[in-house]
């Protein structure tokens, strides 16, 4: 009996371990799902988040995605991101997805379920809270969005002066609009600093859609489009002394739960 029991424990003990399964084919060696399209390859890890590679000319990825999307669950002022062995999915690991849903457990018993849907050359996203063991009130679902600079290597030139970033970023811009209605065209060897005094009632009503316009892409935009009341809050990397930089857009679920999509990002 001692050793039935035992054997017991230990499959109690590995069923209650959460884990999304991984591929192990190249070039989605492992992550939970991949799909790639003629502007983009996008992968979506084991930890939950969405990691988007704009596809150049050479065909070469980088090490780092150009866009990151990490699911967050917040309580007051404190941010819990998904870890690998809180998620579980129905599905099995994919390089085809048409969607990908997964849910992240808490403890009190919340849940956060994410679902990615894939569409041509753009992906939609959602989060949904249920359960939270009567603190379901204070718990909020949201998402980060990390854009990253797409001009890094010229950031570490000492000698690079503003002509030389006016002649390398020359008709390349990030475009905001503004939950007010307000609109803003930034010109990517700017500083932030400049435009985040001009428009100060624009990023404090939160962003609702961004757009980035840039060579550093290849062909292509890249595109964030906020729906049914999400807004973000934009960061910009380090003192903001270049919009080349690019940062982080912070949104989270507005008080009237959503059911829906929340928007989505696009690559095109």
């Amino acid at each position: 009996m001692l050793w039935q029991n035992a054997a017991l424990l230990i499959l109690m003990t590995c069923a209650a371990v959460a884990e999304l399964p991984v591929l192990i084919e190249k070039p989605w060696t492992g992550y939970f799902a991949g799909r790639e399209d003629r502007d983009a390859r996008y992968k979506v890890s084991d930890s939950g988040r969405l990691e988007i590679y704009f596809l150049r000319e050479d065909e070469k990825e980088r090490r780092t995605p150009d866009a990151e999307l990490r699911p967050f669950l917040r309580e007051g002022e404190v941010t819990r991101k998904f870890k690998k062995k809180q998620l579980t999915s129905s599905q099995k690991p994919t390089t085809a997805p048409e969607t990908v849903v997964f849910t992240a457990a808490y403890k009190g018993g919340a849940e956060v379920t994410v679902t990615y849907t894939f569409g041509k050359r753009e992906v939609w996203f959602a989060a949904k809270l249920k359960g939270g063991d009567g603190k379901s009130q204070s718990l909020v679902p949201g998402f980060e969005l990390k854009v990253k600079s797409v001009y890094s290597s010229y950031f570490s030139k000492k000698d690079f002066s503003d002509a030389d970033w006016r002649a390398k970023t020359k008709g390349q811009k990030m475009v905001f609009e503004f939950a007010n209605g307000d609109s803003l065209r930034a010109k990517l060897h700017e500083p932030f600093a400049k435009y985040s005094s001009e428009e100060a009632a624009g990023f404090a009503s939160g962003v609702v859609k961004a757009e980035l316009k840039s060579d550093a892409l290849g062909d292509g935009d890249f595109e964030m489009v906020l729906e049914n009341g999400v807004t973000a809050v934009f960061k910009p990397y380090g003192d903001g002394d270049r919009m080349a930089r690019n940062g982080t857009f912070t949104f989270v679920q507005p008080s009237k739960p959503i059911t829906g999509n929340w928007g989505y990002l696009k690559a095109d």
